[in-house]
């Protein structure tokens, strides 16, 4: 994966079922997390909480947490948002899950660490101890929370 270089036009939905990109995500940051999830997916649900803290200290040190349901219907992923009171960007993968391909997501939770260039830096479990050390090779002065 490391030679792999993502697209970040590749369409996707909004929570609303609006077409939209990584591209405005990824611009002038220093990399984008993106979390594969989906509303039957136990583990993933209870990372909820835990997905929203890396959102918000995440985005103090340039990276853009994103939530991407894989369920292919953007009135599930809305539900969850407003339950769950989610507030990073919250989409939707669309039908024939492009990204879900591209990445090998064969389990879920899943998160994928791309740097602006469209590198594949981390692709594993959101509890994999090896994220934070990639992460903090983008953000230095990154302090690992206690999980």
């Amino acid at each position: 994966m490391a030679k792999m270089v993502v697209d970040f036009k590749t369409n996707l939905l909004d929570s609303s079922g609006k077409q939209t990109d990584l591209t405005g995500h990824i611009k002038d940051r220093k990399a984008i997390l993106i979390d594969f999830w989906a509303s039957w997916c136990e583990p993933c649900m209870e990372l909820m909480p835990t997905l929203q803290s890396k959102a918000d200290l995440l985005a103090k040190h340039g990276i853009t947490v994103i939530a991407l349901n894989t369920e292919a219907d953007p009135a599930i992923a809305a539900e969850v948002q407003k339950t769950k009171g989610m507030k990073m960007p919250w989409l939707v993968e669309p039908e024939g899950e492009p990204l879900s391909q591209l990445f090998k997501v064969d389990s879920l939770p899943r998160m994928v660490l791309i740097n602006p260039d469209g590198r594949v830096l981390f692709n594993s479990h959101p509890m994999n101890s090896k994220l934070w050390d990639v992460l903090k090779t983008i953000a230095p002065q990154l302090e690992v929370p206690k999980e």
